[in-house]
């Protein structure tokens, strides 16, 4: 059972960050959550959190678990390059204290809570992000076959490998 719901807490961190940016939720021209555990399927974290905070701007969730924050703006610089869009929150929320196992200690001391959230704003800087993927779920993956518990598992040397290849390439 869980002890917050995950509209609330982004909903706080959002307050926040629109606060230290200067700027109303109905001047946001998009919201963007990064997440693999949200309260619901649909609707999307975002879209809640639009509803919580009077936002008025489009709204989605992406799944891209640690990665998230990072693809997140690379997503958003591409909606910065028409010129359409001024502001985009972008907020990643993880909870994976429920989906690691708390016996596999390779596992469960790497992985934790948290909500991160900014307010970006449209300007003629370049931006710079290299994106990498794997998907090669032997090495790392959270199941949800029928009638099994939502758990992490990872090959810790594999992904390490991976992360410093992309990395340097």
């Amino acid at each position: 059972e869980k002890d917050f719901e995950a509209g609330q807490v982004v909903s706080v961190a959002a307050k926040k960050a629109l606060d230290m940016a200067g700027i109303n939720a109905e001047d946001l021209d998009l919201i963007i959550c990064s997440t693999i555990k949200s309260d619901y399927y649909t609707p999307s974290l975002a879209c809640t959190l639009q509803s919580k905070i009077g936002a008025k701007c489009p709204a989605f969730d992406i799944n891209a678990a640690c990665s998230g924050f990072i693809y997140g703006l690379d997503i958003a610089d591409k909606y910065f390059t028409d010129k359409k869009y001024k502001y985009i929150l972008m907020l990643s929320y993880e909870v994976m204290s429920q989906l690691v196992d708390w016996q596999d200690r390779s596992t469960c001391v790497l992985f934790g809570d948290g909500c991160g959230c900014a307010v970006l704003e449209n300007s003629d800087e370049p931006v710079y992000i290299k994106l990498s993927a794997n998907g090669n779920s032997d090495i790392l993956n959270i199941s949800n076959k029928e009638g099994q518990k939502h758990t992490l598992h990872m090959n810790g040397p594999q992904v390490y490998k991976f992360a410093v290849s992309s990395a340097c390439k």
